[in-house]
């Protein structure tokens, strides 16, 4: 049985208030032994383009099961390109206790490349508990 993968990492992009978020937002079995992670990217304070994530899935020991590049042209700048999804497929995102591991973050701001791994702060995400009312 699949259980969903829930948790959050703060990418702050550097000390001159660029800030990018990603949330690992859900995880899906989508068919024939692939899941697929889901996650939500939002630049909240200026355009940053060439985005690039290499991301490590790990099992509960550390050891890297796969190591894919995430990538967006665009993301913040104005609303509509504020926040977009980025999705992992791979087998291994099907297994229990993973982890996922930034390895690489970096992305062009103001016409610089920037190094964004240097600032990254994870928070965990806890989703909302849902209950149902019984008569």
């Amino acid at each position: 049985m699949l259980k969903p993968l829930f948790f959050s990492v703060l990418l702050l992009a550097s000390t001159q208030a660029h800030a990018l978020i990603i949330q690992h937002t859900n995880t899906v079995f989508a068919n024939m032994g692939l899941c697929v992670a889901t996650f939500m990217l939002t630049s909240q304070d200026q355009e940053i383009s060439n985005l690039s994530l290499t991301v490590e899935v790990q099992d509960a020991g550390g050891a890297t099961l796969e190591s894919r590049e995430l990538t967006l042209d665009i993301l913040g700048g104005s609303p509509v390109v504020e926040s977009q999804d980025v999705i992992l497929d791979s087998e291994e995102v099907c297994s229990d206790n993973i982890a996922f591991n930034i390895t690489v973050a970096s992305g062009t701001v103001d016409g610089q490349t920037v190094n964004l791994l240097d600032q990254i702060t994870v928070m965990d995400f806890k989703p909302a508990p849902i209950h149902i009312n019984k008569p």
